[in-house]
């Protein structure tokens, strides 16, 4: 299927794409770090700096965590580049 893959760092990104073929992608870290001119940490830490809520995943996962965390971030970097939101499968 056509689409941009994002993910909050290249080595997602790496180990995504043989799954879903070649495709545009966006790392979000790297956008985020260039917003803000300094390094940043672990998706989770983003999104609490910045105030972002999400939404607790069903399944506890730290990786559930992550994605959820990701796709609020994700949101809020859409909405600094008004672009359409971000949403949840597709």
């Amino acid at each position: 299927s056509d689409g941009v893959l994002a993910a909050w760092n290249q080595r997602v990104l790496e180990q995504l794409l043989p799954l879903v073929g070649e495709r545009p992608t966006l790392m979000l870290k790297g956008i985020y770090c260039n917003l803000r001119h300094r390094g940043c940490g672990h998706v989770e830490e983003v999104a609490q700096q910045e105030g972002l809520a999400w939404p607790s995943p069903v399944d506890a996962s730290r990786g559930a965590e992550r994605m959820a965390a990701a796709l609020a971030v994700a949101g809020f970097l859409s909405g600094l580049a008004d672009l359409p939101p971000v949403e949840a499968g597709g």
